[in-house]
């Protein structure tokens, strides 16, 4: 949260006020609006592959009662307990091979996304201020885009081979797996 504070909060909205006014923290807010759920979902894409973050769902979806929209939250993949999480008694899951995203602490980023239930336009609270910083190496952690993804998988449908697929996608700079030795021919 902060290198000098002790205090802890159950709600995200009084520890970003308790950033601002005790430790003189700029949280980066900005409140966006999209006509479609598709339309922020692009945009959303866009911002995690430009600025090497990435939001992860969590909390599923919620509606208030008697309300005309439902919510989705999503915060920061680096957001949270670093430890495996399990019930008590039970086996520990095997470590994945390249370790957690996670931090063992608090990142304000997050997305607080209003969608309507009348026209599916939505409205986003988007907290961009991270508590962490920030490279291009963490792409490297984050999971394919979904444009991406299903550009490759309409790639393959068509018949190129995946050999074809990765030099086109990398502008030339890929070689086929077991070809690098081609490199000197020519």
């Amino acid at each position: 949260l902060h290198p000098s504070c002790t205090c802890q909060f159950i709600h995200v909205t009084k520890m970003l006020a308790h950033l601002e006014s005790e430790h003189g923290v700029e949280i980066q807010r900005e409140y966006l609006s999209f006509k479609t759920l598709g339309e922020f979902q692009k945009w959303k894409e866009n911002e995690q592959t430009t600025n090497f973050v990435y939001s992860s769902k969590y909390q599923g979806m919620s509606t208030p009662k008697d309300s005309d929209y439902f919510v989705l939250y999503f915060k920061c993949q680096r957001d949270g307990s670093n430890r495996p999480h399990r019930a008590t008694g039970s086996k520990p899951k095997t470590t994945k091979t390249r370790g957690t995203v996670k931090m063992n602490m608090v990142c304000p980023a997050r997305m607080f996304v209003k969608v309507s239930k009348e026209d599916g336009s939505v409205e986003v609270d988007y907290i961009q201020s991270h508590s962490h910083p920030i490279t291009a190496e963490d792409s490297r952690r984050q999971p394919m885009p979904s444009s991406l993804r299903e550009d490759i998988e309409n790639r393959l449908a068509s018949g190129m081979s995946e050999d074809q697929i990765m030099t086109e996608l990398t502008g030339g700079a890929y070689l086929p797996t077991g070809k690098q030795g081609d490199r000197t021919k020519g």
